[in-house]
């Protein structure tokens, strides 16, 4: 981080707080005091302390991801040791996003990490939302993807499409 791929290259999300845990965006409220806490930080210039301290730099990815058991054991340690990592944490958009690659590419793990969540997901149609419900014209997108998983399904719209990859899949044999 910062990234090309998000909007403030993705600082934002742990450069100001951001108090989700206190207050819900769904309701017409919350997303007021939610945008009006991030404004009121802007022009005041609050900004935390980024925790350089604890990681010599921050990345960011997607959520998804596959994590080998030696992975997992060495992000589970690091966070035991480093109480401080988790708390630079709180507070900040979607931290998932942040805290796993953080500790995985500031280790020796960032020569095994591929940058491939082996999930298809859908983010330029627009169809039915962001990332887009998979349909039936996604089939040959998805069995040339060589993914192994598939985001996002829908009840009303991915029927034929579920139908269609289950019948592949038993009808090979695998």
């Amino acid at each position: 981080m910062p990234t090309i791929k998000l909007p403030e290259g993705g600082m934002d999300r742990i450069e100001y707080y951001h108090p989700y845990e206190y207050f819900d965006r769904k309701t017409l409220i919350g997303k007021k005091i939610l945008d009006y806490t991030f404004k009121l930080q802007k022009i005041v210039r609050i900004k935390r302390k980024l925790p350089y301290d604890v990681f010599h730099k921050l990345y960011w990815g997607s959520t998804y991801w596959s994590l080998t058991r030696d992975s997992l054991q060495y992000v589970l340690d690091f966070t035991k040791q480093n109480k401080k990592a988790l708390r630079s944490m709180k507070f900040t958009i979607c931290s998932e996003e942040i805290y796993f690659q953080t500790i995985l590419l500031n280790s020796e793990y960032i020569e095994k990490t591929v940058n491939d969540n082996l999930r298809y997901i859908d983010w330029s149609s627009g169809r039915y939302g962001s990332p887009a419900f998979l349909d039936i014209t996604d089939y040959n997108k998805i069995k040339q993807s060589n993914k192994l998983f598939a985001r996002k399904f829908h009840e009303k719209y991915s029927q034929e499409l579920k139908k269609m990859l289950i019948n592949k899949e038993f009808s090979n044999g695998i």
